[in-house]
């Protein structure tokens, strides 16, 4: 019997969860399972998945967290993937300035750890909890409905600005409304105002609900807040690098880095496989290459450049509204002609013209 099969047993022994025959038949059983000595007493019913977890925080000290009992934090948890979060049972539970605090029903699971630990750049600090209550508590909190007024509105948005040069979405949350507006290419053009209370987490569930990745920055002043965000709805895989891209919707990630250089730095670019709610500016799985393969937004394109691939939809005031916005434009009060080819910064702001002013 290995020493960490006969600590557990003495301990299961020792909290009188099971009796020495318990043991002795669970031993027996295991042997002719092939299966762990906690799940074979699972098994057999002679304790629950509750227990042996409880058992394990005792055997490793490890704290043992009452799932049921967790108060969620909204800012924490988009930080990493939903999926990711599901797959795994990882339920976030604070961070610090240096580590961040989980439940998971698996403290073996390494591989996800420095997942989280390249992901946040801190530490994992780990808690053992119900695996069942943990992926329960995950779905309740991810299956919650969007708010239907911002639904419907950014699912007409989202129609609306494809194949145009918008590319982010600024969702400004009042104390008792939002304002909607679009921004790419130099643009901002407002869209809509909502008479509804409104809260960060009302946004994410929209476009989640919508089906649509993101990744956003949120800037926060007393009572308001501004959302801008990013869908990430391209697949492009015909790039040559560097890029210029001023097309809806930045591309998915696929070992190419994004960047909008008016934001975000380049160091500061976010390692990672997937979209992480909450980091601007996506990343690449290779860190190595990431000089190699970066894409600039048109509005934050060096200022002067030779032969980079240029992928935009160049805006034109529409002549009919003069970019009041009108039914011939949807609205938008702009036209758009698709440019797709190697050029170089004169030959772009020829393109451009005095579209963008």
């Amino acid at each position: 019997m290995s020493e960490r099969k006969a600590k557990l047993g003495s301990l299961l022994l020792q909290y009188g969860l099971i009796s020495e025959e318990d043991l002795d038949e669970g031993l027996k059983i295991q042997k002719l399972m092939g299966l762990k000595l906690g799940e074979t007493l699972i098994k057999i019913g002679k304790i629950t998945e509750e227990n042996v977890e409880w058992i394990l925080s005792k055997q490793f000290d490890i704290p043992f967290i009452i799932v049921e009992h967790v108060e969620i934090d909204n800012d924490l948890i988009v930080k990493l993937p939903k999926e990711f979060l599901l797959d795994n049972r990882i339920l976030p539970l604070f961070e610090t300035d240096e580590e961040i605090c989980i439940v998971t029903d698996d403290i073996f699971n390494y591989s996800a750890f420095a997942f989280i630990e390249d992901t946040l750049y801190k530490k994992t600090n780990i808690a053992l909890g119900n695996g069942e209550k943990i992926e329960k508590t995950l779905l309740k909190y991810f299956k919650k409905e969007a708010a239907p007024s911002l639904l419907s509105v950014i699912k007409v948005i989202t129609e609306k600005i494809k194949n145009t040069s918008f590319y982010r979405i600024d969702i400004m949350l009042q104390e008792h409304y939002a304002e909607i507006s679009i921004y790419g290419c130099g643009i901002l053009k407002k869209i809509t105002k909502i008479e509804s209370v409104l809260k960060k987490e009302d946004v994410l569930r929209t476009f989640d609900s919508l089906k649509i990745p993101i990744i956003y920055n949120v800037y926060n002043n007393f009572n308001r807040a501004l959302l801008s965000i990013y869908p990430l709805t391209n697949k492009l895989s015909d790039i040559k690098y560097p890029a210029i891209l001023g097309i809806n919707g930045l591309i998915l990630p696929d070992d190419t880095a994004f960047s909008d250089m008016q934001s975000s730095d380049l160091p500061n670019l976010l390692y990672c496989d997937c979209p992480v709610y909450g980091y601007p500016f996506l990343a690449i799985k290779d860190r190595g290459r990431r000089y190699g393969k970066i894409i600039y937004t048109v509005d934050s394109a060096p200022e002067d450049f030779l032969n980079y691939h240029v992928e935009i939809y160049a805006p034109q005031k529409c002549t009919s509204c003069e970019g009041a916005g009108c039914n011939k434009c949807n609205e938008l009060g702009y036209a758009f002609q698709k440019i797709k080819g190697l050029l170089n910064s004169d030959e772009m702001k020829k393109i451009l013209g005095e579209g963008v002013k």
